[in-house]
């Protein structure tokens, strides 16, 4: 069971998150909170997922699903209300690629469905899942073969395998449905959590660190190659700009 627990409006983007807890089955205890935000006048939305571990035992092989039947011309009436689809997987996830699974109409409306997770699977094909693995695998009615386009009536779907968590840890991740395949990289970077450090620790939950009068530690924003970083305000700061800065406050902070 879930429920929404907040909804936000900022400049430049809207924010909602989902939050719930496995009550029965193996994953009892297992923490889901969704947080999607769609950036103004984009033509994507991002869903960053933490899979939290609120049990004393450790969890493993954790799969998470995502599928949708694209049916992308049904409405326009131009295109006869076709519930048909060219889908084709374009790469799968690995360390050094992307999963991405892509859904065309013949009105060249396009949906695509993706992450840059390593261990994640897509494929397309049937309307329903009974289990992750059909996915992750691209066992029948599912097929992840890569560049391989059938063109039907069939859903499109991305599988994201954790292999462990342990007690009261999280995994976080993201995946983006994309309807405009120029914003196909920009909407994978957004996918990509950023991680904020001070020196090796992992500061990115309180985004605090505390530093000594004529001391100093080294701020690192890791995140997508695309990123730019701007750090404000900039007292005690080596620069302004970069991933990385040496900070040295004049007074205990």
């Amino acid at each position: 069971p879930g429920t929404i627990t907040s909804y936000a409006v900022v400049p430049g983007r809207k924010t909602g998150i989902w939050t719930g807890t496995c009550a029965t089955g193996p994953a009892t205890g297992l923490q889901v909170i969704n947080s999607t935000i769609i950036p103004d006048s984009a033509t994507y939305h991002v869903t960053q997922v933490q899979l939290c571990n609120t049990t004393a035992a450790m969890m493993r092989d954790i799969y998470y699903l995502r599928q949708v039947d694209p049916d992308n011309d049904q409405p326009w009436g131009a295109y006869g209300g076709s519930y048909t689809t060219d889908n084709i997987v374009l790469s799968q996830g690995s360390l050094t690629t992307d999963a991405v699974v892509t859904a065309t109409g013949r009105s060249g409306c396009y949906l695509g469905l993706g992450t840059r997770y390593p261990n994640s699977r897509v494929a397309r094909g049937g309307f329903f899942i009974t289990t992750p693995l059909a996915v992750y695998n691209g066992t029948a009615p599912y097929s992840g073969t890569v560049g391989v386009m059938n063109r039907g009536d069939e859903a499109i779907a991305l599988c994201i395998k954790v292999d462990s968590i342990p007690p009261g840890a999280c995994e976080c991740f993201g995946y983006a449905y994309i309807l405009d395949a120029s914003d196909l990289g920009r909407a994978l970077d957004a996918t990509v959590p950023v991680t904020m450090l001070a020196g090796t620790v992992d500061i990115t939950d309180s985004l605090r660190t505390y530093i000594c009068l004529y001391s100093g530690t080294v701020l690192r924003a890791v995140g997508p190659p695309s990123y730019s970083w701007t750090w404000s305000p900039g007292t005690g700061l080596s620069r302004t700009t970069g991933d990385t800065v040496y900070a040295s406050p004049l007074a205990t902070t």
